[in-house]
């Protein structure tokens, strides 16, 4: 009966000893599946708001460029409109020139010839303009390229690493229980050790 209870009792205390094992084998992976799904979930709305970012970037700049256009535009017909007002003007003088009584055909040349001039500097003198203005317009789009291009870059450094999982928890071995042949063996020797007994208390001749 000592080997059947020792070999039962090494047998429950193994067997309680596994159950623990897997018992913590089953915790430490719903925790990694746990953190892993964390870890993923967290870098997908990261990853929407970096999109988010990169619309409202291009949309910006979308934007200035437009606003650009406009005032280009604008800047090209005030320009128009003002070149073909001094153009009247310019006509307008040279024809009161040349309905001047008492001056004479070489100095009312001379007059239409200053106004002509006067007005060649200032039709120059918008075309210049109208360049620079627009040359800056041009500046300050590529100053808004530039600046999407960086915050695209700053918004990416939130999505550039992805994350990675850590190491898998790792299967248990299960410890073996205690050997049948051991409990068997056991039995054997508890038999002859109780025969051994039972003769050597037999009285002699008997047996």
């Amino acid at each position: 009966m000592n080997a059947v209870g020792g070999f039962m009792g090494q047998q429950a205390q193994t067997s309680a000893a596994n159950k623990q094992r897997l018992l913590q084998f089953q915790m430490q992976k719903q925790d990694y599946y746990t953190k892993g799904f964390d870890a993923y979930s967290k870098y997908n709305m990261k990853k929407a708001r970096y999109q988010n970012r990169l619309t409202n970037n291009l949309e910006a700049y979308g934007r200035t460029v437009s606003a650009g256009d406009r005032r280009s535009d604008q800047l090209g017909r005030a320009a128009l409109y003002a070149g073909q007002d001094a153009r009247m003007k310019m006509q307008q003088a040279t024809g009161q020139i040349a309905a001047t009584t008492g001056v004479s055909g070489v100095t009312a040349g001379r007059l239409s010839g200053a106004a002509m001039s006067q007005f060649s500097r200032d039709q120059n003198l918008r075309a210049e303009n109208l360049i620079s203005k627009r040359q800056d317009i041009m500046i300050n789009r590529d100053t808004a390229y530039r600046q999407m291009i960086q915050a695209n870059k700053d918004a990416y450094a939130d999505v550039y690493i992805p994350p990675k999982p850590g190491p898998a928890p790792v299967t248990p071995v299960m410890q073996p229980g205690p050997n049948p042949l051991t409990l068997m063996g056991g039995i054997g020797n508890s038999i002859l050790g109780g025969y051994q007994l039972h003769q050597s208390l037999q009285p002699p001749g008997q047996g």
